[in-house]
């Protein structure tokens, strides 16, 4: 498999033969080569942002702020953190079922860290 957008292989799972593994593959949510998220990332990200958006407790300014904390916590970067911090406060204003939605999405697809920070 290559990266849609520049066509760089992406990096998966080291395979020696002759060796029987019992190791956990977690796929990548951007190219390594020129940094764009794989459709798989994309996807999740639109989805849980199409949840809130939906979910009407989040104001037009909230929303808007949600979207773009989406997009960082699924790198390891200094803001991701603060991204965290507002993403859980965020998801205390949305109904139950919503954050509950949202949350199996992002467990999938935010840092260990990040999940750490908003689901100790």
């Amino acid at each position: 498999m290559a990266c849609p957008d520049c066509q760089s292989p992406i990096q998966g799972h080291y395979h020696c033969p002759g060796v029987i593994g019992f190791f956990d593959y977690d796929a990548p949510h951007y190219c390594q080569n020129c940094g764009k998220a794989f459709p798989w990332t994309t996807r999740a990200l639109e989805a849980a942002r199409q949840l809130a958006t939906d979910d009407d407790t989040l104001s037009a300014d909230e929303s808007e702020r949600f979207a773009k904390d989406l997009e960082e916590i699924t790198r390891e970067t200094p803001q991701a953190k603060a991204s965290a911090g507002r993403i859980k406060k965020m998801l205390g204003k949305m109904t139950a079922g919503t954050g509950a939605a949202i949350r199996d999405i992002l467990i999938d697809i935010a840092s260990e860290s990040v999940r750490k920070m908003i689901w100790p």
